[in-house]
């Protein structure tokens, strides 16, 4: 638990930390108030005291989302493009292969389905994460380091999913045919200017 936070902040992360694991375990539909009070060891009168419904809890999640981002966002404005994205690549893939986050993940996506609002918070996240990307691409264009040959955004967007998609494939099928290290050195051999 992160320290300096009082004790109701304390309580707060430990219900979100509950809720992660069983919405892990369980699924977010099959996870009710009661399974995540009793996982946190609170009472249900209390949990509700924080969280009136697994709806705000999914919002929090987002927020940790967001935060968690500003490290990926920090290092893509810290270095020179390519290199940049490289460690991007690298630290997005290893946060995302982790196989409780990649459950979590496909939760998070069946929820968007159904709930708009929700929809609208991770879609926010995505947008902040690609916005960054695409200006770290933009900065390889304009210095020579990047092809010019390339969409920044629509790059970006590829950059995304190529990453989520090889991390949701690696943890739920077990495939074992590729690695990480190959993605992103193909990545950049793509991206690099060649004539330069």
């Amino acid at each position: 638990m992160s320290q300096g936070k009082g004790t109701q902040g304390r309580r707060r992360e430990l219900i979100v930390l509950s809720a992660l694991h069983c919405f892990t375990r369980h699924g977010f539909h099959q996870t009710s108030m009661r399974h995540i009070a009793t996982e946190a060891k609170v009472s249900l009168g209390n949990l509700y005291n924080y969280f009136t419904g697994k709806g705000e809890i999914i919002k929090e999640i987002a927020g940790l989302e967001s935060q968690e981002q500003s490290v990926l966002i920090s290092t893509l404005e810290q270095q020179q493009p390519l290199a940049a994205i490289q460690k991007f690549a690298a630290i997005y893939l290893e946060q995302l292969s982790q196989p409780d986050r990649i459950k979590l993940t496909v939760e998070i996506i069946a929820e968007c389905t159904r709930d708009p609002e929700i929809a609208l918070i991770f879609a926010d996240n995505q947008r902040t994460i690609t916005s960054a990307l695409t200006t770290t691409i933009t900065r390889g264009i304009q210095s020579g380091d990047i092809r010019q040959d390339i969409q920044s955004e629509i790059l970006a967007e590829l950059i995304i999913d190529g990453i989520e998609g090889f991390a949701m494939r690696k943890s739920l099928f077990s495939d074992t045919s590729t690695t990480g290290h190959g993605l992103i050195q193909l990545l950049l051999t793509l991206l690099k200017n060649t004539e330069k």
